[in-house]
């Protein structure tokens, strides 16, 4: 079943199980699939519609016959990796390899390029 690869495929990208999204049975016993209940259910929605809008734009997905997207740029494991929450912080900024760029604050500190640099014509 369709619907079944696809709600897989979200939970591993987020790396959860099915009770993240779907509420309880008023039983208690299995999930209210139907049920809108679990606010994770509308953001996993708006998330799905923002991928698309992403990949229509930036990476001309094409879908199906159904409307589903059949190659996508981004899907969910882009940026969750395996987490229900992804990280949103920015990495700490480090100097690359070879230290700071010539110029002003870099070496020698008076945007001369370095000895033994091309000179500019």
């Amino acid at each position: 079943m369709q619907v079944h690869k696809i709600m897989r495929e979200w939970a591993i990208s987020l790396g959860v199980r099915c009770n993240f999204c779907h509420a309880a049975n008023a039983d208690g016993k299995g999930l209210d699939f139907a049920s809108d209940a679990k606010p994770e259910k509308e953001m996993a929605r708006h998330m799905y519609k923002m991928m698309g809008k992403i990949n229509q734009k930036y990476f001309e997905a094409k879908k199906d016959s159904l409307g589903m997207i059949q190659e996508a740029g981004v899907n969910c494991y882009t940026c969750h990796r395996g987490n229900s929450h992804p990280e949103t912080k920015l990495p700490e900024m480090k100097p690359g390899p070879g230290g700071p760029p010539p110029g002003p604050g870099g070496p020698g500190g008076s945007g001369n390029p370095p000895p033994g640099a091309p000179q500019k014509q």
